[in-house]
């Protein structure tokens, strides 16, 4: 689980163990515990073996609790600590599951362009030297002279300045950012490097932006890959036959 460390679990445990421990020996060898002084205490007191002392130090995470303490001061002090314990991890626990599950409800995977360019989460890329490349090469350009046109605006404007300040740009710079994440990750240079970075990334948070056609395949054929969103920039294809040619029934 993630709402608590490793290290965390492994000290709880230990604790565990310890507290047990600790319990059997006290009631062992105090003075006045139900072991060594009965006539203290009723006859059917509860005596902490080593068994019963591990099966208390569990159950006191409990809603029951762990059941009758130790009858003498010293195993008293030590559950009493213990409690506090337990007290503590168990409102940390509770706390950090709150967390954890608030904060997986608000996560929603990335189902379009936009909310991949939003994010800072998962990696991306797309072949180099391809049209899909050149696309956000475009994007981007265009981005950049549709800002430049929009200082000059700003700056050499006679009339009203207010309408064309800077901060009031109203575009979304969002093809840079995809270029600029692409150029840091690396364009590949094959499909197949693309589809396989995806694949080796064992916690999900990669993706490859790819000709829509090939993906659909890749994923008909691998079930570790799936396609989210809808397609864009889509391109018309066609397919050349002779006329009059059989061909034009059977397509």
């Amino acid at each position: 689980m993630t709402v608590l460390k490793p290290e965390v679990w492994v000290s709880i445990v230990a604790a565990l163990i310890i507290t047990g421990i600790m319990i059997w020996l006290l009631d062992k060898y105090s003075p006045y515990s139900a072991q060594n002084n009965a006539s203290l205490y009723p006859p059917n007191c509860r005596k902490f073996t080593l068994k019963e002392s591990f099966w208390f130090a569990l159950t006191s995470f409990t809603p029951q609790g762990g059941g009758e303490a130790p009858k003498a001061l010293s195993g008293r002090t030590l559950v009493a600590a213990y409690w506090l314990f337990v007290v503590l991890m168990l409102a940390t626990f509770t706390a950090n599951l709150a967390a954890f599950l608030t904060v997986e409800r608000m996560q929603s995977p990335v189902q379009s362009l936009e909310a991949l360019a939003r994010q800072a989460k998962i990696n991306f890329t797309t072949t180099n030297n391809t049209a899909i490349y050149e696309y956000f090469d475009n994007m981007a350009t265009a981005e950049e002279e549709l800002f430049r046109v929009w200082k000059e605006l700003t700056l050499n404007s006679t009339g009203d300045q207010s309408k064309y300040r800077v901060w009031d740009y109203p575009i979304k710079e969002q093809y840079t950012h995809i270029l600029k994440v692409i150029d840091e990750t690396g364009p590949v240079a094959r499909a197949e490097d693309g589809f396989q970075k995806v694949l080796a990334n064992e916690k999900g948070q990669f993706a490859f932006i790819h000709d829509a056609s090939e993906i659909r395949y890749e994923v008909y054929h691998s079930c570790d890959l799936t396609e989210v969103g809808e397609p864009f920039a889509e391109q018309p294809y066609a397919i050349a036959v002779q006329q009059g040619s059989h061909l034009q029934d059977e397509i």
